[in-house]
């Protein structure tokens, strides 16, 4: 996929209005969306008895006969999967079914048994009856807490004697119990023959094929194969039942296209519309229904986008056997009913709408932290299920426009759902292996249909979807567990959720933090949610109005002052503004003038200098689309690699700020009476801040943040690919308070502001991040001054690499990979260079990383749907370009490489894929989207490691494996200053993963780390003899009294 135009506007596409509501409320505020919610879900205390009461029935007779279960049932009554221990035992399995050579599934074993994660001893008894029945007497036998030292001496023993053998098959039997339990069958054929053996008049199905998003275009079209083998599957002439007493077929969007997200609407839309009306007209032919399933929130009004789209064709208009599924947990919950209704409505047609709880609750919290925007989701179950309520009654007001399908296991919800229902047409419906218990009993008294969830698919497709059922029944739903708990009071189980919330004293939940209020000795930047279409049309329209003119940086008044034309990366015929840059007699101007400040900056407050850096964080933040806009066009960033960059810079400002405060204050020192001793760290004094291009505003800020909170006065030379940026953020802090002749701009080249700076005696310190060839030249030039020895800080570059094991997700690997190799064009010091991966794996890994390379979209960033801009200039392309003749020169094969469109007039360069035999293979640092592959087999992970540590640098490595000893043994094993496992290996957030490297890499402290203001301090001890005149007062004026016992 490649921009095939170029526009000299951001453009961030158009959306249905008919959404605009939903879009306003995902990220409302929650106390507010409740409040609605309650108004809306209101209902007097006699109907609420009745509800109550209902529930109460049938809780104490799922009880009592889960008293009598046997069987697996039992089981799961004595060993609950959603619990820790349960999810734990569910994730190793999914791994070993995974994992295709035996000394990885036997390491895999041997550490997680080995270690103790699981089961308490107190938990063992209770279950392990039913455990060893079903194959899960090893495994949860080893389970042992760390504590009990003899039974892991016992148990390390017995892993290296029976693992491969029997645990090994044990696992295999508990899998294949597990999956006759939770999946209808492996195929779709085996489903429907299984659902007609077990038939039942109050149950139907509706067929859920397993399987995760597709991450590449032959994943997409093995989905929509199965997909249209199962529809076809149900076309049987002879079953004469109308539409809703048919079974259905549940559809993940993100199954139809790698890339079903907003950014690449253009694309998804049309291709998932195209395949589902295919897909519709044979569900019409088999008359069955079909459902759009619901996924994450950054993909909702994408997945409405789309159902308006087949709306508009008559053919699915009056069928009326197309439905959504819609999340109550979700704060837009009732605006996507409103929207569903109003479409009904306009097209004379009725949506089915299937209402459940939420699927995704845990990952939804944690986004919403990661990306500094507010939740989509409530952040207490009882508020989700008030929601739901609140639904019910919206989905019954909509009368014959919808046909509400309610999914839940919540006896209080069932009941109350009857009541409200008042005659009109429904159906309940639950997941397969998890709400039966409760509907068998519900059957007896209410003659409804439910519609059974069913999965198909194998064991492997299982297990992610396992896990995350138990995750969602356990973290956000969690009646299924105290169903059938004896010790959770009915009275608990039955309990009104408005009468739970009504009684709350907050509204969200204490516990989870807001994205906000992440950290509790500091503000946290705000993001901004670029997957809702209103807050891209808005930040679309503020960074275009505010580039509409030329920006200039006047940093010269002399007549002989260089000026330059500054064009940035994308197009090379369009200047996006000048330049006038320092001559010699500037720069020692700006010193002279530096010194004489410094005098004066050093003897304020620490208090007032923080104060500087939280005021310019709050302006940064306000104008943030002004510097957004400046690192797409002149940086050649996409609008989310501009934003997070904006939102580090303002990390650096409150961090900074927070940790002066903290650490920089005068301390008195005890010692004898009469003295009053004080240590105090002051500014060192003049301090050169030379800062690339790559980060032109984070790191920038970080370094000239860093100088100016300690006490010194900045001079500070931005990388001139990239002046205008440093520009507008130096106009900010000047107008935060900082005195200009305490902080300078100073662009120019090295030879004109560079290379005096480091030389000048003046200077007493100097800060650098680039090349380590730049490091080591400076370190030189400083240790011959003739003047003080200066501390010099540098962040360099690093050979960085990702070790992948067989254990590890193929799926999960590809995504980090693409964000740590490509993403920001592989301009990141952190970026992955080298991917070594276990050769059982290497292929799949592959076949992955091929598929999504090539779906990524290369082009013009001031289009948002663009995934990797150009890097920075014209002899960026000529250095990359001369690496990969280097690679063919040594026979390195390629396996990839991104298409790119001939009509792009920048320094574009399309990432890479090559695969090399040894990592000595690579002379250096390859700064730029060129990812190189290596084999490695597991018995020579010592080599590898020999490898990485012969490469000099140390600055990040990546890691993903299932086997917690393997990561930490290569943490132990490499001198590498940030170590990522199970992640991608980019985005360090300041104060959270402090940056920095070792050897070759860097010479720390690290950036945004505790350690990091001290270095550009002095130290200062002052000792006062308090006694020299007129004696030791306060020792004199001491009373002479004993202690009161």
């Amino acid at each position: 996929m490649n921009d095939m135009h170029h526009s000299t506007r951001f453009d961030s596409g158009e959306y249905s209005a008919r959404w605009a509501h939903v879009a306003e409320t995902l990220r409302s505020d929650e106390t507010h969306a409740v409040q609605n919610c309650l108004e809306y879900a209101s209902m007097d205390s006699a109907l609420e008895a009745e509800i109550e009461s209902t529930a109460s029935v049938w809780v104490r007779s799922v009880r009592a006969a889960q008293a009598q279960a046997s069987g697996m049932r039992a089981f799961f009554t004595q060993m609950d999967l959603s619990s820790e221990e349960g999810i734990g035992l569910m994730c190793l399995a999914e791994a070993l079914l995974r994992v295709p050579d035996k000394a990885s599934i036997d390491a895999l074993l041997s550490d997680q048994f080995a270690s103790g994660a699981g089961v308490a001893q107190s938990q063992r008894s209770g279950w392990f009856a039913h455990a060893a029945h079903w194959g899960l007497v090893l495994g949860a036998e080893i389970m042992v807490p760390k504590t009990e030292c003899r039974w892991r001496s016992v148990i390390q023993g017995l892993v290296k004697r029976l693992t491969a053998p029997v645990v090994r098959q044990s696992v295999k039997a508990v899998m294949a119990q597990l999956g006759e339990h939770f999946v209808l069958g492996e195929s779709i054929e085996a489903a429907i023959q299984r659902a007609h053996q077990t038939s039942d008049d109050f149950y139907t199905y509706s067929y859920d094929m397993l399987g995760e998003a597709a991450m590449t275009q032959a994943d997409a079209e093995r989905y929509f194969q199965a997909y249209r083998h199962a529809i076809i599957a149900f076309n049987q002439p002879d079953d004469t039942r109308p539409l809703f007493e048919r079974p259905g077929v549940s559809i993940k969007l993100s199954a139809l296209h790698p890339r079903y997200e907003w950014s690449q609407r253009e694309d998804c839309i049309p291709a998932i519309v195209d395949q589902l009306l295919a897909l519709i007209e044979l569900a019409q032919v088999s008359r069955i229904s079909l459902t759009l399933d619901a996924e994450e929130a950054n993909r909702l009004v994408l997945s409405l986008e789309i159902l308006e789209r087949l709306f508009e064709h008559p053919s699915v208009a009056q069928w009326g056997g197309l439905g959504l599924a819609v999340q109550a947990y979700q704060k837009s919950a009732l605006a996507v009913i409103e929207g569903c209704v109003a479409l009904a409505n306009a097209h004379h047609t009725q949506i089915p709408i299937r209402l459940v709880k939420g699927a995704y609750w845990d990952a939804e919290i944690k986004e919403a932290q990661v990306y500094g925007i507010d939740f989509s989701v409530f952040t207490r179950k009882a508020s989700t299920d008030v929601s739901y309520l609140a639904c019910v009654r919206a989905l019954f007001n909509a009368k014959s426009a919808v046909f509400p399908q309610f999914a839940t296991h919540n006896a209080h919800t069932v009941a109350a759902i009857l009541k409200l229902s008042q005659g009109q047409p429904f159906e309940f419906q639950c997941l397969h292996g998890m709400g039966q218990v409760l509907y068998d009993h519900v059957k007896s008294d209410v003659p409804v249909l439910c519609r059974i969830y069913a999965p198909v698919g194998s064991h492997q497709t299982l297990l992610p979807y396992l896990v995350r059922r138990l995750l969602e029944n356990g973290a956000n739903s969690s009646f299924v567990n105290q169903l059938v708990n004896p010790e959770c009071p009915i009275e608990q189980l039955i309990q009104s959720p408005l009468q739970v919330v009504r009684q709350l004293k907050s509204i969200p939940h204490p516990k989870i933090l807001s994205a906000h209020a992440l950290y509790s000795d500091r503000q946290n930047s705000r993001g901004l949610d670029l997957n809702n279409p209103a807050v891209l049309k808005s930040v679309a329209l503020k960074m275009d109005e505010v580039h509409r003119d030329q920006y200039q940086a006047l940093c010269s008044t002399s007549a002989v002052a260089p000026i330059q034309r500054v064009m940035g990366p994308i197009q090379r015929s369009q200047p996006l503004g000048q330049v006038v840059g320092c001559t010699p007699e500037d720069v020692e101007s700006a010193v002279v003038s530096a010194q004489t400040a410094y005098r004066t900056w050093r003897q304020t407050s620490v208090e007032h200098r923080s104060e500087c850096l939280i005021r310019a964080a709050d302006q940064l933040e306000a104008h943030r689309h002004v510097l957004m806009g400046l690192c797409v066009r002149e940086a050649g960033k996409t609008w989310q690699d501009a934003l997070d960059e904006v939102r580090e810079a303002i990390d650096f400002l409150r961090y900074y700020a927070q940790q002066a405060c903290l650490t920089l204050q005068p301390q008195h020192c005890q010692g004898p009476t009469g003295e009053l001793n004080t240590w105090q760290p002051i500014g060192r004094g003049v301090i050169a801040c030379l800062s690339p291009w790559n980060f032109p505003l984070a790191i920038f800020t970080g370094q000239v943040a860093a100088a100016l909170v300690a006490g010194n006065a900045v001079l500070a030379k931005p990388a001139s690919q990239t002046v205008l940026i440093a520009a507008e953020m130096m106009s900010i802090l000047h107008a935060a308070g900082i005195p200009k002749d305490v902080v300078q701009l100073l662009p120019g080249g090295h030879d004109v502001v560079g290379e005096p700076l480091v030389a000048d005696d003046r200077v007493n310190g100097v800060m650098l991040t680039g090349s380590t060839r730049t490091a080591k030249i400076i370190a030189q030039n400083l240790a011959a001054r003739s003047g003080p020895i200066v501390p010099f800080i540098a962040e360099t570059g690093g050979q960085n690499v990702m070790i992948v094991d067989s254990t590890a997700l193929p799926e999960q690997v590809v995504s980090d990979v693409i964000a740590s190799a490509f993403k920001s064009a592989g301009q990141r010091c952190s970026a992955c260079r080298v991917l070594y991966v276990q050769s059982e794996i290497a292929d799949h890994v592959i076949e992955l990383l091929v598929g999504a390379m090539a779906v990524l979209r290369l082009g013009d960033p001031l289009q948002h749907a663009t995934d990797i801009g150009p890097v920075i200039d014209a002899a960026a392309c000529s250095n990359l370009k001369r690496h990969l003749d280097y690679l063919d020169s040594i026979g390195a094969k390629c396996l990839a490489r991104c298409k790119i469109n001939a009509n792009l007039n920048g320094s574009f360069f399309p990432p890479h894929l090559y695969e090399i035999k040894s990592l000595s293979d690579l002379k250096g640092e390859v700064f730029g989207p060129i990812l190189h592959l290596i084999r490695y087999e597991k018995s020579n992970i010592d080599q590898v490691l020999e490898a990485v540590h012969a490469t000099g640098f140390g600055l990040t490595l990546g890691v993903h494996s299932r086997i917690t000893g393997f990561s930490e043994m290569i943490a132990q094993h490499v001198d590498v200053g940030n170590i990522y496992v199970n992640r991608n290996m980019v985005g360090a957030v300041v104060g959270v993963q402090p940056f920095g490297g070792d050897h070759l890499s860097g010479t720390g402290p690290k950036a945004g780390g505790p350690w990091y203001l001290q270095r550009l301090c002095k130290e200062q001890t002052v000792s006062v003899n308090t006694a020299a005149i007129g004696g030791n007062a306060s020792l004199l004026m001491l009373e002479d009294q004993d202690e009161v016992a």
